[in-house]
């Protein structure tokens, strides 16, 4: 189980909140950011400034319909989450930046709460 978790709720919660804490460590970081990616379209620097504020927006969302048990919308919530607009619009450029990591990494953790979700889905059907 995820953090120590003992039950599905917690794991998914664990686990959310663990992708989230990423997401927002993300946004004070955009100065950082903005310097890697200066020679880039601004179509694509919005792109992705959009990208990593629907997937923090779609997991907080996510939370309050987690606690609310309504899965439907939960699962709704995180596939949402799942936006790989930024690094599609990077890769599609050929770009490799702390961006292009970052953008991956948060994927990558969207994807295990996504999994979490359909292993209930799976053992309660």
């Amino acid at each position: 189980m995820v953090n120590g978790a003992t039950n599905w709720h917690d794991a998914i919660e664990n686990a959310i909140n663990a992708t989230l804490s990423v997401a927002k460590e993300l946004q004070p970081k955009s100065g950082f950011i903005a310097a890697s990616i200066a020679n880039l379209p601004p179509s694509t620097k919005e792109t992705c400034k959009e990208s990593f504020q629907t997937t923090t927006d779609m997991l907080e969302e996510g939370l309050d319909h987690l606690a609310a048990g309504d899965n439907g919308s939960l699962h709704t919530k995180l596939s949402a989450a799942l936006d790989i607009e930024c690094a599609d619009e990077l890769s599609n450029l050929g770009v490799a930046t702390p961006l292009t990591n970052m953008a991956e990494d948060l994927h990558k953790k969207v994807s295990v709460c996504l999994a979490i979700m359909t292993q209930n889905a799976n053992v309660t059907t």
